[in-house]
């Protein structure tokens, strides 16, 4: 039933009013990571080069990956922080096979933004110390398992 509803030609509402129902459908499914970390939001990583406390900024256009204090235990509405390096959407041809779905029920929806956002969610970075280059999902999905 909740991904019939997903799918629909034409959901109404916005962005998030239609990945909140989302990553409730992976919730269900027993999806780990994903079922909490759809939405543009910060996500926290770490550089696989380096080392390095990242925060993957999925709220802001452009999107961006900065350094972060890993003791900041308050995190500031509106931070811009640090200027951010580029987070590079992935082509939709290239995503693994559970983004392409959550991409392709996305547009089939009429939700290009949330499709677009997909993209990013599932793209790549470059860290901001070492300029190591690295898979945003990898990353977000090594620091929340």
């Amino acid at each position: 039933m909740a991904q019939h509803y997903l799918m629909a030609e034409s959901f109404e509402g916005g962005e998030r009013a239609y990945l909140y129902p989302l990553e409730d459908l992976l919730a269900f499914e027993g999806v780990p990571v994903w079922s909490h970390c759809l939405l543009p939001d910060l996500h926290d990583a770490i550089c696989p080069s380096c080392s390095e406390c990242l925060e993957i900024d999925l709220c802001h256009t452009p999107p961006g990956t900065r350094r972060r204090d890993p003791h900041a235990s308050v995190r500031k509405l509106n931070f811009k922080g640090p200027t951010l390096t580029g987070v590079r959407p992935a082509a939709p041809a290239d995503l693994q096979p559970l983004a392409s779905r959550l991409y392709r029920m996305a547009v089939n929806a009429g939700q290009s933004a949330a499709a677009e956002h997909l993209t990013y969610l599932f793209g790549r970075t470059t860290c901001p110390s070492c300029a190591a280059d690295f898979s945003v999902p990898e990353q977000i999905e090594a620091f929340y398992s």
